[in-house]
């Protein structure tokens, strides 16, 4: 899986070639090569929670799931929209950051890579 930011461009050595997928006959050591580049179509979104509570922040469309991915690579130009919801006894209380503020959902134009804070408080 390509890290944040890269796209795979394709295999190389033991026989395979192209983006598909790579199978590999084992008669000898073989050496296979995944390429990855950098993509300037996708920006990374990075999430962080803060404060003395807990919750978790999702986003449309699909890629952040905070307690599981917090960063994810979204197309250049693209609008994401984060939700974040409360764990019980807690509350949320903002966001911060890429121009999001106050305690609705958070729209993100990805016109570069970005980094929003949602903040959740104990109650």
């Amino acid at each position: 899986m390509p890290a944040a930011g890269s796209a795979f461009a394709g295999w190389s050595g033991g026989g395979c070639s192209g983006t598909g997928s790579c199978v590999t006959v084992m008669i000898s050591d073989q050496t296979v090569v995944a390429q990855f580049d950098t993509n300037p179509d996708l920006v990374t979104l990075t999430v962080t929670t803060a404060g003395t509570g807990t919750g978790t922040v999702t986003s449309a469309p699909t890629g952040i799931d905070c307690g599981n991915t917090c960063s994810f690579s979204f197309a250049r130009g693209s609008t994401v929209t984060l939700t974040a919801t409360e764990a019980s006894g807690s509350t949320f209380t903002d966001w911060s950051g890429s121009g999001c503020n106050g305690n609705g959902t958070c729209v993100v134009d990805m016109t570069g890579d970005r980094s929003v804070t949602a903040r959740f408080d104990q109650n």
